[in-house]
């Protein structure tokens, strides 16, 4: 039987689990009480500082259901139970904007909470994910938009190949460099 692209995305020490569309607009509205009920698993306060990633899925799974597998999924320590950041695309695959840095591409998003930092854990959950979408899409470029002053992405995406390829200026993050990584079919397992 073939998983689901819905499905928890596995790791040795991780669980990347999808916080469908009623988890996300529970914790918009504040109740994590609820919406940790739905994830199985706690969700941290600090997870709401991050409603800009939050009102991005809402209003992408509203305007579009094929979204819901590439959304947000919680980052969650296999052995605790805890939850310790989340991963997201941005969008589903070969969005507009990005055509010029990376035709069929998607872009990748993630944070791990403070406390929890240091660990690798981005590092798993960011390869996880992107060998899901391979396994699952056929999807094997990868971007991602670092802030300059961000030296703990700058430093994971440079050990896992991406390479600059421009710069863009966020209203929100200042100046950010473009980054792609081609990952070769068969490259890694995959």
């Amino acid at each position: 039987m073939n998983a689901s692209p819905l499905d928890d995305i596995l790791t040795a020490r991780l669980v990347l689990r999808l916080m469908r569309g009623e988890i996300i607009r529970d914790c918009l509205s504040g109740d994590l009480e609820r919406a940790s009920e739905k994830l199985g698993v706690r969700i941290p306060e600090e997870f709401l500082e991050h409603k800009r990633s939050m009102e991005s899925d809402r209003r992408q799974l509203e305007a579009d259901a094929f979204y819901q597998p590439w959304s947000t999924r919680a980052i969650i320590l296999a052995g605790e139970s805890s939850m310790v950041g989340y991963f997201r695309f941005h969008t589903r695959p070969d969005a507009h904007y990005l055509r010029k840095y990376a035709p069929e591409g998607v872009e990748i998003g993630y944070c791990v909470f403070t406390g929890y930092r240091q660990r690798g854990y981005a590092t798993e959950a960011v390869e996880a994910a992107m060998k899901w979408a391979g396994e699952n899409f056929g999807i094997y470029r990868f971007v991602a938009s670092i802030a300059t002053y961000n030296t703990a992405s700058l430093r994971l995406i440079d050990r896992l190949g991406f390479e600059m390829v421009g710069q863009q200026v966020s209203k929100l993050d200042g100046v950010e460099q473009v980054y792609v990584l081609d990952v070769e079919r068969g490259e890694e397992g995959w």
